[in-house]
């Protein structure tokens, strides 16, 4: 049998208008928190959906995770005050980290199974939502990004799950590493190379991996 996480919160949350700079921009990315049985279809929790979804969402993109224990640094290290959710995350859970979690890893979350696909990119509505025009690079930075799951199987989810790990990933390379190499340059190439032959990571990011693969030719 394999570990058994604590989620914290289920979040969910719909486009809406939030300022940025000088502009309005439309973005799900806050989201408020489930507080009852919520359907998980192949391409989302029922009730949250996506602004830009050339960039977010679709199958490898299912569901967005976010270890609550990051919050205790980020509180710390930025002097204020965040709940969980802020970070944009459906799932907030209790002891699983970018360290511990790996491409193509199951879990058991109620009737629902997911699949570890790819870590999560972060992009300048992290900035917008929580007024700090750094966080972005301060995500890339710690490696502490979150990351995304596909779902294996539809089914319903209760308002405070468990996840269990039910399988572990071929290759057993996790999204702390797969970071690292993304925002350290120069880009280890042969890394790269390694991380397009995982069968479970997601497309659009294996895409991405071949194009630098064949400019650096």
């Amino acid at each position: 049998m394999g570990a058994t996480y604590e989620v914290v919160q289920l979040s969910v949350g719909k486009p809406q208008p939030m300022k940025f700079q000088n502009t309005v921009i439309e973005t799900a990315f806050r989201k408020k928190q489930v507080k009852s049985d919520v359907f998980l279809s192949r391409l989302n929790f029922e009730g949250d959906l996506q602004a830009d979804q050339k960039n977010h969402g679709g199958p490898d993109k299912a569901v967005l995770a976010y270890s609550e224990d990051h919050y205790t640094y980020w509180n710390q290290q930025l002097n204020i005050r965040i709940a969980p959710s802020s970070f944009g995350e459906n799932i907030t859970v209790r002891g699983l980290n970018e360290d511990s979690v790996c491409i193509g890893d199951i879990f058991e979350i109620d009737n629902a199974v997911i699949q570890v696909s790819q870590p999560r990119k972060p992009c300048y509505k992290v900035a917008a939502s929580l007024g700090l025009k750094t966080l972005p690079a301060l995500l890339e930075a710690t490696g502490y990004t979150g990351y995304y799951f596909r779902v294996l199987k539809e089914g319903w989810v209760t308002e405070k799950p468990k996840m269990k790990l039910a399988e572990r990933g071929q290759g057993r390379v996790s999204i702390a590493e797969i970071n690292k190499v993304m925002y350290t340059k120069p880009l280890n190439i042969e890394a790269l190379k390694s991380y397009v032959e995982l069968p479970d990571l997601a497309d659009d990011l294996k895409a991405s991996f071949l194009k630098k693969i064949q400019k650096s030719v």
